[in-house]
């Protein structure tokens, strides 16, 4: 048998990075590239399949930006992405006053067999 490896799609590189993100709207996460337009991650970074998304969804709206002016367009919108993606990301401080006094309005109400009144 032949002890030959198996290409492997991200080991070969197929597309550099500043053209997926200037031509196509396109960045890298996790290893699978994303759009940065709709969110939508494409299975395989192969620059056909790139190409084809951006040019089938968003070619009309986004082809009339050139130069100095896409560019900037490309730095909103991942900026976008990673405000969106913080968002999930920070916990949110819970206020242990607040919650303790919670638990004892609960606590009486479950003593005294009643149900909780707005």
């Amino acid at each position: 048998m032949s002890s030959a490896k198996k290409r492997k799609i991200f080991e070969e590189n197929r597309t550099s990075q500043r053209k997926l993100e200037n031509q196509y709207f396109f960045i890298e996460l996790k290893g699978k590239p994303q759009c940065i337009i709709c969110y939508q991650v494409l299975a395989v970074s192969k620059e056909y399949n790139i190409s084809r998304h951006y040019e089938t969804q968003h070619k009309t709206k986004y082809d009339k930006y050139q130069g100095e002016a896409r560019n900037t367009l490309v730095k909103e919108l991942k900026a976008k992405l990673n405000k969106q993606k913080s968002l999930f990301t920070k916990p949110t401080a819970v206020q242990s006053p607040s919650l303790a006094a919670s638990y004892e309005v609960c606590l009486e109400l479950v003593k005294s067999k009643k149900a909780k009144v707005k």
